[in-house]
């Protein structure tokens, strides 16, 4: 069960969603994510600390969120630290909860029980500060968690810690929890902190490494040197991150692009007509942009990149950057340019609302189908049937690779002209799609796998603008 300090948290950060939302509405949801005990003990406490905050005027909602509670006894989430626990939360992953309860790690406890509501489409709780005991020595370690995704830099927070630490009482060591996997960051910062002889030690509990160590002197000229070491390894780290992921990415689609190539019927039509295939883009800026862009295409019209089955093992035919869209803008002396393409225009019109500035490494791109004719135009019939299955697994590992918070698919919306309706499923799993009308523009927007899918139709030949407006409405309603 919960304990009642958390829940008072969560009930104090429920009443700002009274006004909003209603008190009815309100106390079910948080009555579903503590249970009714937890909300009740929770409750009291709230109303406890209203009175010795002197914050009194939220202490009505408070008792009214109780009040408005179900009756029905709604069982505790099972919450893990760095997971996503949506399927224990019908209403979806905006009312998830994480409860980071004491978890252990090797020898150590967490002693703070610090929880946090998650944001609507955020992947990861925040990261914060938290104290471990070790159950066999007594030794206490002030550390922060570090989820995947946050942004900070490792070895920068080392000085933050220090600073922070002083007012902790009892304190021993520092440390840092980062995801297991994340094994560039740990063996980096690990080296560093050796160099510096904090003399680093790890606990494990499989997903999850405590790295702990001596507390630095914090003199100006240490200070100094972490902060300049903490720059320089923050780059070393994010180009070996960078570098790890396009070889991951290139591991995964490559026996599926094998698979393209072994289907007979494509040879077939390969032997008469050369076809040509799309990998997926993100630009250098698409990790840290906020929200994360998809933008998806029918299938490329025409190519450089030949259909054959050495594609995927050249390392540099997968590479960060969409520098190319920005240089073929304008037009010149090239077959293609960017603003001839109304799936270009849109696409840049809407980044725009959020990056004015190098708005094409802002965005991560892809196609449906994969393979095209080289020459130009849309795969056949035939052609579309043949890699349909296969485009499916490739697009779905897409997804998972480059985690997308919105996807904007202009691959249209009716009847034969809807070329995503049989790609929905692999996208945001089996649920239903709502229409969302804005500016005399209608959409379909599908929210599912803690994604915001928007489906619209393709832009040619009609007004770009209110489209424009009616996808960035139900970004900003749904996101």
């Amino acid at each position: 069960m919960i304990d009642p300090l958390t829940a008072s948290m969560v009930v104090k950060t429920a009443t700002r969603e009274v006004g909003k939302k209603g008190v009815k509405e309100v106390g079910k949801r948080v009555a579903k994510e503590l249970g009714r005990q937890a909300l009740r003990e929770g409750t009291d406490k709230a109303i406890d600390a209203t009175e010795s905050e002197s914050l009194t005027k939220i202490r009505k909602p408070i008792e009214d969120i109780a009040n408005a509670a179900t009756a029905k006894e709604v069982p505790s989430a099972n919450v893990f630290v760095g997971e996503k626990v949506s399927k224990c939360i019908k209403n979806g992953p905006e009312d998830i909860l994480f409860a980071l309860d004491k978890t252990k790690i090797g020898p150590f406890t967490r002693n703070a029980s610090i929880h946090y509501p998650l944001l609507r489409n955020s992947e990861m709780h925040k990261s914060f500060d938290c104290v471990f005991t070790n159950s066999t020595t007594g030794e206490k370690v002030f550390a922060k968690e570090l989820p995947p995704s946050s942004k900070s830099n490792p070895i920068s927070e080392v000085l933050r810690l220090a600073q922070s630490s002083n007012s902790e009482k009892g304190i021993d060591r520092l440390g840092l929890v980062l995801p297991t996997e994340n094994k560039t960051a740990i063996n980096a910062l690990s080296a560093w902190l050796a160099d510096l002889r904090l003399n680093p030690r790890f606990s494990v509990n499989g997903k999850v490494t405590l790295i702990h160590f001596d507390k630095p002197p914090l003199s100006p000229q240490i200070a100094d040197r972490i902060q300049a070491a903490g720059k320089e390894l923050g780059k070393k780290i994010e180009g070996l991150e960078r570098e790890a992921f396009i070889a991951e990415l290139r591991n995964r689609l490559a026996p599926l692009y094998q698979e393209l190539c072994n289907n007979a019927g494509i040879s077939k039509i390969n032997m008469i007509k050369q076809l040509c295939v799309v990998l997926p883009q993100w630009g250098t800026q698409y990790f840290s942009s906020e929200p994360r862009i998809m933008f998806i295409g029918r299938a490329t019209n025409g190519g450089e990149m030949d259909l054959n089955a050495n594609l995927l093992r050249d390392p540099n035919c997968i590479k960060e950057g969409l520098k190319w869209i920005k240089e073929r803008w304008i037009k010149t002396d090239e077959p293609w340019h960017g603003s001839s393409s109304a799936f270009w225009r849109v696409t840049r019109a809407l980044t725009e609302k959020y990056h004015i500035n190098d708005w094409n490494e802002h965005i991560a791109y892809s196609n449906l189908y994969k393979v095209s004719p080289k020459e130009g135009g849309n795969p056949s019939t035939t052609l579309k049937k043949l890699q349909h299955e296969t485009s499916q697994k490739i697009l779905k590992t897409e997804l998972e690779m480059l985690k997308p918070q919105v996807i904007v698919m202009q691959t249209g919306l009716n009847g034969n002209l809807e070329w995503g309706k049989d790609f929905y499923r692999a996208v945001v799993g089996d649920v239903q799609c709502e229409l969302f009308s804005h500016g005399g523009k209608t959409i379909k927007v599908f929210r599912g796998n803690n994604r915001l899918l928007i489906v619209c139709d393709r832009p040619e030949r009609k007004s770009e603008t209110p489209l424009v407006e009616c996808i960035h409405a139900a970004i900003e309603k749904y996101k």
